[in-house]
């Protein structure tokens, strides 16, 4: 009986230990690390509208600060402020747009999105700095 109320408790503690391990964007978790890795210019190597590859994007850029976006997705260069969460970035603003991060890997990202009944898929490769 007190083998059971032992391993039970142990199991508690693993579980709320594992728990507390995952991040949400606002600390030190992945979230943020995620987040820190998006800072920095990106252009687009490949745009799909409605899963057909499209050329209509070609110079297309993002380019991410702390809390800052600047992009051309609209047409125009604009900045807006943005919220990175849950492996989604939040365009603040008019309109309001939800990029989901597909994949993140290296200097390759891969974002997607709806706006106005079209769906839009672009990735993207780091612009590197000298």
């Amino acid at each position: 009986m007190n083998l059971l109320k032992l391993t039970s408790g142990i199991t508690f503690l693993l579980l709320f230990a594992l728990s507390a391990c995952t991040g949400d964007g606002s600390g030190g978790g992945k979230g943020e690390m995620t987040k820190k890795q998006l800072i920095g210019s990106w252009e687009v190597t490949k745009a799909e509208r409605n899963r057909v590859e499209t050329a209509m994007m070609d110079g297309l850029f993002f380019q991410f600060a702390d809390k800052t976006l600047t992009t051309n997705f609209l047409g125009e260069s604009f900045e807006y402020q943005y919220e990175y969460s849950d492996g989604k970035i939040t365009q603040q603003g008019e309109p309001l747009i939800t990029y989901l991060i597909e994949s993140m890997e290296g200097d390759q990202l891969v974002l997607s999105t709806t706006l106005q009944a079209f769906e839009f898929r672009m990735e993207m490769k780091r612009v590197k700095t000298d």
